[in-house]
């Protein structure tokens, strides 16, 4: 009887080896994805972001030209500064 619980053992430890390793084979799948739809989320998130900078910039460069006076006279030709 010894002898045989003594056989089954080196199975059970595979098994639970095998179980173990199919485990962290998933987990390790799992989080690539997970990261994957991170870096894609991320991504898009980026990118809104830029063109929401780019249209307070474009906003911004609008407003400023309107509040800068006009320095050239009607006949197109700068003052002279004496």
């Amino acid at each position: 009887m010894r002898k045989q619980q003594i056989k089954t053992r080196p199975g059970y430890a595979l098994l639970i080896s095998l179980i173990l390793l199919t485990l962290s084979a998933g987990v390790v799948v799992f989080e690539f994805r997970y990261q994957k739809q991170q870096s894609m989320v991320n991504h898009e998130l980026m990118l809104k972001f830029q063109s929401q900078i780019r249209q307070n910039l474009d906003k911004l460069n609008d407003n400023s030209r309107e509040k800068v006076p006009n320095l050239e006279g009607e006949s197109g030709k700068k003052p002279l500064n004496n």
